[in-house]
Formats: structure tokens, C-alpha cells, sequence
């Protein structure tokens, strides 16, 4: 790793740090601190011209370095560059004595991206690099046609590309630099399209089979190499989860290039590295400080340059450990709010109970059996029950006021449940009064557009904002109740009717589907146990739901994947299960692998622990956690003997870009996976270190909602006359197995 310099080692450079450290911390910028210093203070530093020249360029070195590697994970550091780069601090009021600064990328942030020019503007985090930043009178660094530079997206993809013409750079509104990228589309897994979320541009470079060399130094780069800065450089090998730091660049006689110091972070040195691999820099942030002390007319100047190669913030992204959260076994409704277990007439809607089924005893779940006061009108009939561990939450917030969680809890519907919806919410809160969280919910629902409602059949009660346009059921045929009832109920819906796995939004009153899969036939998630069930979906269906808040580039931003899988084992014609290696390889049957069973927790023959949960990264995955499918778009799974992609199968583009998502920045990122946003965070304490106190009243953060018809009447008759009554528990959702766990971070 880099060396970095101590603040306490130079008495006299510690002095003007001093100084500089106040200035920075009150963003007096171009102010003296004379006042500060005393003058006998400053008479015993400053003994030559040179010499003082020397110290304020030092201290200015020391505070850019300082400043950059101790700022919080939560501030955004390349901000605190830019503030400070082409800065001059004054030590003296008569400014005699004073130190500019200025900061050096190499490396670029994306501003925008033409997929079909094959174009990428990207700023500098300060300036363009000199070729020498020692000599203020050097050419920048050049970036020629034939050249390589390194894309990398969200997700953390490096997309090496070769330019097509020569970089261009200009300078835009307060003198900030861009560079203009045009290259050659890159072929392979990872082409650079529209969808592609473009984040950082790193140079780099292609070396050859001459190099040569030891563990300490090799030799005999390409000389395009002399755009890497000359010291503390980071380097990543392509392909290889491998780096390696250099302490000197050098450029030979020959032109070649040179590197000393070589030390790999992780493993050991291999040649091999360093001979016909793509080379890719790794951010790196060169500072020039310009110490001038002027003395009976006479001005001293000494300049001093430093390099910095910090470990990036996004390669914190994925925690390295975890903290087994709670597991709510639902012994009675303590843990949830109790103002959600009753319906505006003050109904139980929401129950405790032990039930017995083919699969097992049931021990604690919670039913949801009633929403709607009226059945016989189609309004959109909702009930959200929210978790009521608000504590667990806000204690590990103020940790670094991030919070990243999983959520998993085993959903299912009653037999005779013809539609409705149940799922998971997240980053629940109020603001403003408004209400506003995602969902991800299983759904199965009437389309709005359907005409063949018989006269006085109502819908099913979900609010139409959130059904995909043509995937509604059809109505195949119903049960008239006699008339004087006023009431009617499916009697038989056709199995092609779809089921899907939704992604939504609300905030305020506002909802919208944004992303759908259709698991009609995915048997991790539908599977049919018996011959009348899995109208929606089974009784253990597992929804899981990641949740990571992190700090990308100083940008405080959302990511959340969604896994689910499937407990059962009661199913007819299905071989026995045989997990893979695979996560999306899901069916079992016709002789292909599948899906490992995850277990229940009231399931006394299990043989793993619980709760289950996926790994962290796809390369992770083994064959004793192949439990869960995650939504993805590069893998596929077999129905049947067929393909099917594991993939969102539409994203509501209409309403992600629309004036009123503007500011939230939702996306799907090129893992196909990863949904990104930049809204409904939790908030950035004004205070620091962050207490439970200044965690916002009325967030639960994790809620479980149900919607639809899940009341319906059924009739008897009692001699000459029916009888109506609520079929509540044949109509319900329930849930069960609820559990969730906090992430870490480095």
C-alpha cells in the first residue's frame, strides 16, 4: 500500500499544518491565520527562503493527503479535491508566505455516455495529469488513438476498450476538465450498450510478452505506460481478482517503462501478471503543492508532488461479514405495530395461530384473513402489517448512518384464493406525511382491461396501478350466488393464468409497477402440492429481499436484489431433489438437477441451519446453499427441457424516466440484478458519532402487506333458504418463518 506521511514527524512542517488543517476546516480559502501563529512561532520555522518554501510545501502535501484518507466514508471525498485543487492558502497577512494547491486524477468520472457514437465524456476530479507534476510547465498526459482505457460500471465490471481516435480535452464552466473518449465496441460478455451504467474511467494499458522480471521489479512495459503516474500506483490485472501497488515509475532510454516496489495485496508475484495482460490503474490522485516564500523582493519557490492510490469506496460495497439477525417465530403479535392488526371497525384482521398441513405442523405463522368491508365493490382492499423493531434498526444505523439488511419470511395464499398480492416492503418510512417504501410481491390479479366479467362480478381488489398492461388472468367461469344474495365468487380459474414476482413503488398516494418476472411456471416458487393448490403461491414459498445502502463515488445510494426459493417436498410427478452449484439451475424433473429443498424451521428432519441465506456474490455459491434463484440476467433455468431466462422480463421504463422518478434515479444495473436508487435512504445524521436518538420517529423499515380478495362469501343452504358467511380462512395470506439479518461493511 501506499506510504502515507505522518503529521508528527517534521515539527516545522506540523506548524504550517496546523495552520492549513484550521483553514480547510473553516473554508477560509485565500484567508490568512496570522492571527493564529504567533509571530516568535513562525521567526523559529522560518530560517531560509528556501527552506521555508520547502516547509509550506510540504503542509500543503501533508493537509491534501490527510484530508483525503480520514474523511468520513460518508462525505463526499472527491468533493473535498475539487475544493481545494488551483487553491492558494496564505500564512501571512502580507501573503509572503504561501503554498498553492492542485489535484491530479488519473481517472475520470462518467458525465455521459452516447451508446451509438461509441462516446464517453468524463471529468477529472481536479485536473487532466501533467506528464511531470514537478515541472508546472508540462504537457498533460496524452490518450492517443490505439490506446486503452477501462470502463467500469455500478457493479464494479472493468470493460477494457481501445480508442478509435485520439482523446480530446476541454474545459468546461469553473475551469473543469473533461476528457472525450470515442472507442471501439468491445465484443464479449460485456458490451457497452445503453443499458450498461456507466460509472469510472481508468486508464489502461496492454502489456507484451518482453516484460521481464522479479518480485520486486519488472521491466520492459510498453511506453504507453508513462500516463501511470510515476509513484503509488495501483494496478488490477483484467480478468483476475488480483492488484498490485508499485512504489516508482520509470521511464529507460529505450522508452520502455519500469516499475519498482511491486507488492501484489493478495497472493504472491507472478510474472505472468504482468505479460500479455490487460493492465488496468486503479484510481489514483496526484497532488502538486507550490510553497512560495518571498523575502526582500526576492520569491522562493519549491514544488513538491505526491501520489495517493486509495482503496476505492466501491470496493466496500460488499460487507465481509454478518451479524445473525432475529428470527421471529410469531409467538403473538408483539412484534409488529399494533395498529396494523385491526381494520378501521376495530376487526381483528391479522391472527396468531397453529394449523396442521400435508407438509407439517405449523406451529407460529401469522393470517391475514380479512381487508375489505364490502367484497361486493372493487376497491383496492390493502393491509400492511409493519414490523415494530424500530430499535434493532436505529442501533445498527448509527453505526455510520448506512443500513443494509436482508428480509426473508415464507409467503403463502389459502387454496381458494382466486387473486390477490402478499410480499415484503422495504425502506418503509413516512416523510412529510406521505408513506413511502418499495414492494415485491407475488401477484395474481385481473387485468383492468378485462371485459368478460359476468354483470355483478367484482374484480379482485388490487389496485390497478400496480398491474403489468396484458398479464392479468382470464376469467374463465363463475359462481353465481342466487340473486337476493347480491354476490358472486370464481368457482374455476384456468392455470395459464399468470403469476408474477412484481417490483413496485409508492410514495405518498402514488404507486407503480416498475420491474415484473413472470413465475407462472417456476416451480421455486409455484409449485403445485397437491391438485388443488398453488393459485398464487405455495405454502413455503421464500421471498428474500437484499437490501445495501452504500456510498458510491460520495453518492449515498440504494441496491437490492431479490432472491426466492422453495421449501416444499409434496410434490407429485417431481424427481427428488439434487441441488447444483448453479443458483438458477431450479427444476427437478425430466432427469435435470434442481434446487436444493430449504427446509423449514418447524421442520424437526432438516439437516442445515437456520435460517438459509444466499451468498453474497454469484462466484460464492456452492452447492449447500442452492436454496434461492436470484433475479438475474446472464443465467437461465429449464421448465420442461426449455431455456427460460432468470431475468426481469419487463421494466416499466415509462415510469422509472418519468419527471416525477426523476430525482430518485432508479436502474436496473448491467448485472441484470441490481436495482439502484438514490431515494428513500436513511438519513445522514447532522451529528456525529450518530445516536439512536437521531434516528427518524415512525421508520420501520421492513413491513409484510397482502391485498385482494382475501374475504369472500360462500353460501349453504339451511332447508328452503342459503346462508352467507365469510369464508375467511380459505381466502387468507399468511406468513411465516419471518427473519432478518444486518450487514457489515469494511
Amino acid at each position: 500500500m501506499p506510504i502515507k506521511p505522518h503529521l508528527s514527524k517534521q515539527t516545522r512542517g506540523a506548524a504550517l499544518l496546523f495552520a492549513v488543517f484550521t483553514l480547510i476546516v473553516l473554508s477560509a480559502v485565500g484567508a490568512t491565520v496570522s492571527n493564529i501563529i504567533s509571530t516568535p512561532h513562525i521567526e523559529q520555522v522560518l530560517s531560509t527562503p528556501a527552506r521555508q518554501a520547502f516547509y509550506a510545501a510540504e503542509a500543503g502535501i501533508r493537509i491534501a493527503v490527510a484530508e483525503y484518507n480520514n474523511a468520513a466514508v460518508t462525505e463526499d471525498k472527491s468533493a473535498i479535491l475539487s475544493a481545494v485543487s488551483g487553491k492558494t492558502f496564505n500564512l501571512t497577512g502580507d501573503s509572503s508566505q504561501q503554498f498553492e494547491l492542485n489535484v491530479y486524477s488519473y481517472g475520470f468520472k462518467v458525465s455521459s455516455h452516447d451508446a451509438g457514437t461509441h462516446t464517453i465524456v468524463a471529468k477529472a476530479i481536479g485536473n487532466i495529469p501533467l506528464q511531470n507534476l514537478e515541472d508546472p510547465s508540462s504537457s498533460t498526459i496524452s490518450f492517443p488513438a490505439g490506446s486503452m482505457i477501462s470502463v467500469q460500471d455500478e457493479v464494479g465490471n472493468d470493460i477494457p476498450v481501445v480508442l478509435s481516435s485520439a482523446g480530446t480535452i476541454s474545459t468546461g464552466a469553473g475551469g473543469v476538465q473533461y476528457v472525450t473518449f470515442t472507442y471501439t465496441p468491445p465484443t464479449g460478455s460485456l458490451p457497452i450498450d445503453a443499458s450498461v451504467d456507466l460509472d469510472f474511467v481508468g486508464i489502461a494499458n496492454q502489456s507484451g510478452s518482453g516484460v521481464s522480471g522479479n518480485a520486486d521489479s519488472v521491466s520492459g512495459l510498453p511506453s504507453s505506460m508513462s500516463n501511470f503516474p510515476a509513484r503509488n500506483g495501483r494496478i488490477a490485472i483484467y480478468g483476475e481478482d488480483k492488484t498490485y501497488t508499485y512504489r516508482t515509475l520509470t521511464v529507460e532510454s529505450n522508452g520502455s517503462v519500469s516499475l519498482s516496489g511491486l507488492e501484489p495485496e493478495s497472493g504472491s508475484f507472478a510474472l505472468a501478471d504482468f505479460q500479455s495482460e490487460t493492465l488496468i490503474l486503479r484510481k489514483t490522485f496526484g497532488f502538486q503543492s507550490i510553497g512560495r516564500v518571498t523575502t526582500g523582493g526576492t520569491t522562493a519557490t519549491k514544488i513538491l508532488a505526491y501520489y495517493d492510490s486509495p482503496v476505492e469506496d466501491a470496493v466496500a460495497i460488499d460487507p465481509d461479514a454478518d451479524a445473525a439477525g432475529p428470527t421471529i417465530l410469531m409467538y403473538d403479535v408483539s412484534d409488529f405495530n399494533a395498529a396494523d392488526l385491526t381494520d378501521s371497525d376495530g376487526d381483528n384482521v391479522v391472527a396468531i395461530q397453529a394449523y396442521t398441513a400435508s407438509q407439517g405442523n405449523h406451529t407460529y405463522y401469522a393470517a391475514i384473513h380479512s381487508l375489505c368491508e364490502n367484497p361486493s365493490v372493487n376497491t383496492a382492499c390493502q393491509h400492511t402489517l409493519r414490523l415494530g423493531r424500530e430499535s434493532d434498526f436505529s442501533d445498527r444505523w448509527k453505526t455510520d448512518t448506512r443500513l443494509s439488511y436482508d428480509v426473508q419470511v415464507k409467503l403463502s395464499t389459502a387454496w381458494k384464493l382466486p387473486y390477490g398480492m402478499n410480499g415484503v416492503l422495504v425502506r418503509y418510512h413516512q416523510s412529510g406525511g406521505n408513506t413511502n417504501f418499495y414492494g415485491f410481491s407475488f401477484m395474481k390479479f385481473i387485468d383492468p382491461t378485462e371485459t368478460t366479467l359476468p354483470t355483478g362480478v367484482v374484480g379482485d381488489h388490487i389496485p390497478n396501478e400496480l398491474k403489468p398492461p396484458g398479464k392479468g388472468s382470464t376469467i374463465s367461469s363463475w359462481q353465481v350466488a342466487p340473486e337476493y344474495e347480491g354476490n358472486s365468487m370464481p368457482l374455476n380459474i384456468t392455470e395459464n393464468d399468470k403469476v408474477l414476482l412484481v417490483f413496485w413503488r409508492q410514495a405518498g398516494s402514488r404507486r407503480e409497477w416498475l420491474a415484473y418476472k413472470d413465475i407462472t411456471d417456476d416451480r421455486a416458487a409455484y409449485p403445485k402440492q397437491w391438485s388443488g393448490d398453488g393459485r398464487i403461491i405455495s405454502d413455503n414459498t421464500t421471498l428474500l429481499v437484499r437490501v445495501e445502502e452504500q456510498f458510491v463515488q460520495g453518492k449515498k445510494v440504494n441496491r437490492i436484489k431479490v432472491f426466492y426459493g422453495d421449501a416444499s417436498y409434496q410434490v407429485p410427478n417431481i424427481l427428488a431433489r439434487t441441488p447444483d452449484a448453479l443458483p438458477y439451475n431450479i427444476i427437478a424433473g425430466n432427469g435435470e438437477r434442481g434446487r436444493a429443498r430449504y427446509q423449514t424451521e418447524w421442520d424437526g428432519t432438516r439437516t442445515h441451519a437456520f435460517p438459509g441465506w444466499p451468498p453474497y456474490t454469484i462466484g460464492d455459491w456452492a452447492i449447500t446453499d442452492d436454496f434461492f434463484s436470484l433475479i438475474q440476467s446472464a443465467p437461465t433455468y429449464r421448465v420442461d427441457g426449455a431455456l427460460r431466462p432468470c431475468a426481469w422480463d419487463a421494466v416499466n421504463s415509462a415510469a422509472i424516466n418519468s419527471a416525477a422518478l426523476a430525482t430518485a434515479d432508479i436502474r436496473i444495473l448491467s448485472d441484470g440484478a441490481t436495482i439502484r436508487s438514490q431515494e428513500f435512504l436513511t438519513p445522514n445524521s447532522a451529528t456525529w458519532p450518530a445516536s439512536a436518538a437521531n434516528w427518524p420517529g415512525n421508520r420501520p423499515e421492513i413491513a409484510f402487506h397482502a391485498a385482494g380478495r382475501m374475504i369472500t362469501y360462500s353460501y349453504e343452504r339451511r332447508g328452503w333458504r342459503w346462508r352467507q358467511y365469510a369464508d375467511l380462512y380459505n381466502y387468507g395470506a399468511t406468513l411465516d418463518d419471518l427473519t432478518y439479518r444486518f450487514l457489515f461493511y469494511n
